[in-house]
């Protein structure tokens, strides 16, 4: 994951190395859906959600006449569900995206 911001803050550690590994797997991961969305034709609205008290929701989008939402970390043992999340979408239609299991959902193709 290369690219021209990490040349210019003069970060191009390994990922284990870096603090924002887990901003640039967000960011990635999130690019990589919108391209899937719009390279197979489907326009669909895209949404995050945070509340003042900094609770988040990485990525939802309209599906089937519901919402579906996404977390989106790099590991796995570092997620803990939102009090928003649990509340708004249910765990088992909130799944949690990460660098050990991204490629169950197809976005890297």
């Amino acid at each position: 994951m290369t690219s021209k911001r990490n040349a210019q803050v003069n970060d191009l550690n390994p990922l284990e190395l870096r603090q924002d590994t887990s901003a640039l797997w967000k960011n990635f991961i999130i690019s990589e859906m919108i391209k899937f969305l719009r390279n197979n034709g489907f326009d669909k609205n895209m949404y995050f959600r945070r509340t003042l008290q900094k609770q988040e929701i990485d990525y939802i989008e309209p599906a089937a006449g519901k919402l579906s939402a996404f977390e989106i970390k790099w590991k796995k043992n570092k997620f803990k569900p939102s009090r928003l999340l649990i509340q708004n979408y249910p765990p088992a239609d909130t799944p949690l995206i990460s660098s050990e299991n991204y490629n169950i959902y197809n976005i890297l193709q």
